[in-house]
């Protein structure tokens, strides 16, 4: 598998394609639940990182200040409208604070490793602005769902052309 790239991205507005998380990366959870990030993000995520409950039975891994833009889009939702009030619980109960050891390393907390359905295999996957860490077999299934609708999904996306 491929390296995933450097990495960094504005909300809305891409700054340079070179800025951004992409590829994918193969790795290995050790017994207390910790994953090592590569050593070239170890500047990028020194302030620490945040990590959220994905959408797809994957953890995302924020930069904060990335995770600062969308979630003050979320936070701006309105609470007088309960599909907003649970997407924002859905944002916030799940999101947890995390800093790398000296060895890069970060501990998963067990609930979203429950929730991702990760054991000892992973893929880590660049998203853009941030990194999604799937469980191998869960990464496997999405991929084969991506590869057999690759074409339908380009047709549909006219705004990324």
């Amino acid at each position: 598998m491929e390296e995933i790239g450097a990495n960094r991205k504005n909300m809305g507005t891409i700054v340079n394609p070179a800025e951004l998380f992409y590829g994918e990366l193969n790795k290995k959870v050790d017994l207390q639940g910790r994953i090592s990030l590569p050593s070239r993000y170890k500047e990028r995520f020194k302030g620490g990182l945040v990590l959220q409950r994905g959408y797809d039975r994957c953890i995302n891994i924020w930069p904060p200040s990335e995770f600062g833009d969308y979630a003050r889009q979320v936070a701006a939702l309105p609470t007088n409208i309960s599909k907003e009030r649970r997407q924002r619980r859905n944002v916030f109960s799940s999101s947890f604070d995390a800093d790398m050891d000296r060895q890069g390393r970060v501990l998963i907390p067990s609930r979203l490793r429950e929730y991702a359905h990760i054991d000892e295999e992973v893929v880590i996957a660049g998203m853009g602005s941030y990194l999604e860490l799937w469980s191998r077999d869960e990464w496997e299934m999405e991929r084969e769902a991506i590869e057999a609708d690759s074409s339908r999904i380009a047709e549909q996306g006219e705004n990324y052309r």
